[in-house]
């Protein structure tokens, strides 16, 4: 224990010496460093042992002279004092500081590092590969929200196959060593994440658009009401309510309502005439007679019939003129009050039953 303790105090008398001859920024700076890390020993009585004595180092006279001096050589010459600061500091902002720095800061902690002729150093070379993967991120994030704003499918389409090559992978710092930056997966909250995700929620909406806006178009140039009311069914899903198209096929399927509800009217009235009037207008406004009535009859029967819709109709009004030439001929026979003009009209009217067209198309008697 003698001779341990004697070895201490030896050094500490060497310490003291190294603390009081150190004049260069080297020496002052070595001799700070050997008096941070040195332990002062002393004998411990009860347990028979040495132990760490409570007297510190850094308060010896010898290494307060040392740290005043150093002080001043750092005071005249302030890069000095930053070159040797620096790669602590920048070591201790991709710890611990790196998310409250926007990536200007970070640049000029960068600049300042060169400038200070510290760019081999190997913290800086992180500190820039840091900067290349923050400024690559800044790109493809500035690109999806100008592409939100601007609501282009082909741009935002575009951003974000840049972000895919990401491979949903970030890049920060770092390394409790600080060799080398860490990789982890994106998750919510990082704004990289969180603009990507708004721009695919975005794309989906706009692709949906894109749909809608071309089943418009198709069901205007094929002038067909069936399609005109399936696809005004996506009309949510177009942004832009002044679209040309939604417009047109909004108007285009007005006058279809228009006329389906006169062509209802005039079934319910029994008019032969303007029931066949009507379809011919209706064949002449959209694709054709079959394409409109086949779907104006709707209400009336319960399915679209196509290939019989014309049949239906055609019965109907047959039937109806039937009823009108018995009237006729009632009223005929009561005005000339011929009585077998009226006998015979009379048979002929019992024996009449009045139909309508039922749900399933066909002919019903109509109680």
């Amino acid at each position: 224990l003698a001779k341990k303790l004697l070895k201490n105090i030896q050094a500490e008398f060497i310490l003291k010496k190294q603390l009081t001859d150190a004049k260069t920024r080297f020496e002052l700076c070595e001799a700070r460093d050997c008096a941070k890390e040195f332990k002062v020993l002393e004998y411990a009585q009860q347990e028979e042992t040495l132990v760490i004595s409570k007297i510190n180092p850094m308060e010896w006279e010898e290494t307060i002279g040392v740290l005043a001096r150093l002080q001043k050589v750092f005071d005249d010459n302030p890069d000095i004092k930053a070159k040797m600061e620096l790669p602590e500091k920048i070591k201790k902002t991709l710890l611990e500081n790196y998310k409250n720095l926007s990536l200007e800061e970070l640049r000029a902690l960068l600049r300042e590092a060169k400038r200070l002729g510290l760019g081999d150093h190997a913290i800086v070379k992180l500190l820039q590969e840091y900067i290349l993967f923050r400024e690559r991120e800044k790109v493809v994030i500035e690109a999806v929200r100008m592409a939100i704003k601007t609501r282009d499918y082909d741009e935002l389409t575009a951003a974000l196959k840049k972000a895919d090559e990401f491979k949903g992978i970030c890049r920060y710092p770092m390394s409790e060593d600080g060799t080398r930056l860490l990789e982890r997966s994106y998750v919510e909250g990082d704004e990289f994440f969180d603009v990507c995700k708004e721009g695919r929620v975005l794309l989906i909406a706009l692709e949906e658009e894109k749909q809608a806006i071309k089943g418009l178009v198709t069901a205007i140039k094929e002038r067909n009401p069936k399609k005109l009311h399936i696809a005004l069914k996506f009309k949510d899903k177009i942004f832009d309510k002044s679209n040309p198209a939604l417009f047109g096929a909004e108007s285009l399927y007005k006058e279809f309502q228009r006329q389906q509800e006169n062509l209802h009217e005039k079934i319910s009235q029994r008019a032969p005439r303007e029931i066949r009037a009507i379809i011919r207008d209706g064949g002449n406004h959209f694709a054709d007679d079959t394409c409109f009535l086949s779907w104006a009859l709707l209400g009336i029967v319960e399915k679209e019939n196509v290939e019989e819709c014309q049949k239906i109709v055609d019965a109907f009004c047959r039937h109806c003129e039937s009823e009108r030439r018995i009237l006729a001929r009632l009223k005929m026979g009561m005005k000339t009050s011929n009585e077998i003009y009226l006998k015979s009209s009379i048979k002929e009217a019992k024996s009449f039953t009045k139909k309508k067209i039922g749900k399933d198309g066909k002919l019903v008697a109509d109680e």
